[in-house]
């Protein structure tokens, strides 16, 4: 095995659950979001994106890449926060909306506290592993909403700031992002309620940990 193989490909596996691609492209969309306030050519920003040339992105002299500075940078950066920030307080204001809408604390408690699984220690990791099993699935479906969530919450965000130099178009589209995420998060935190949360609470008390979180499934 080469040195490339066996310290390469852990590195990139690190560098992409660190900064999976859905925050590239956030972080994408606000550096140029902000070039495009300097480079503004139509009342709207988003006007201004979709009207520009993709040759101007190709070459540094006199594009807008061309007048890019730490700044914008930072406002790339800012962006990602806001997104994880934004879907994430959603997240859990919806999750405790609902969970105190239907008591669910309360009536899991009651389901999981008479179970305390296997006594022997290897019966006990052969429930674990049929349970974490069935759990791949939604697993990966709620990853998939939480990310697309985060998505359009900093896009939506960015683009009720960009307003400020732009028109009602950006409003609209900020408004519609924000939305779309909204309703992402919805869906996210019904599936983890409806497919989730039952066998995954199950699979953290045998385990011994605490509940499961409709943000960081595992």
């Amino acid at each position: 095995m080469s040195v490339w193989e066996s310290v390469g490909s852990p590195y990139i596996e690190a560098a992409t659950a660190a900064l999976p691609l859905h925050r590239l492209v956030l972080f994408a969309s606000g550096f140029v979001g902000a070039l495009m306030v300097k480079a503004q050519t139509h009342l709207s920003i988003v006007e201004t994106l979709a009207q520009s040339k993709l040759s101007s992105f190709m070459t540094l002299q006199g594009s807008p890449l061309g007048s890019a500075t730490v700044g914008d940078l930072l406002v790339g950066i800012g962006v990602v926060i806001t997104g994880w920030a934004v879907s994430r307080s959603l997240v859990w204001c919806v999750f405790a909306l609902a969970a105190r809408a239907t008591d669910l604390r309360k009536r899991a408690q009651q389901v999981v506290q008479p179970v305390q699984g296997p006594d022997a220690a290897p019966e006990r990791q052969a429930a674990i592993e049929v349970i974490d099993t069935s759990l791949e699935e939604p697993r990966s479906r709620l990853r998939v909403l939480n990310a697309f969530a985060e998505l359009c919450c900093g896009l939506g965000v960015a683009l009720l700031v960009a307003a400020f130099w732009g028109n009602v178009l950006d409003v609209a589209a900020g408004l519609a992002s924000l939305g779309l995420g909204l309703v992402l998060v919805v869906a996210a935190v019904h599936l983890f309620l409806s497919e989730y949360f039952g066998p995954a609470t199950m699979m953290a008390k045998l385990q011994g940990r605490p509940w499961p979180s409709p943000l960081s499934p595992k």
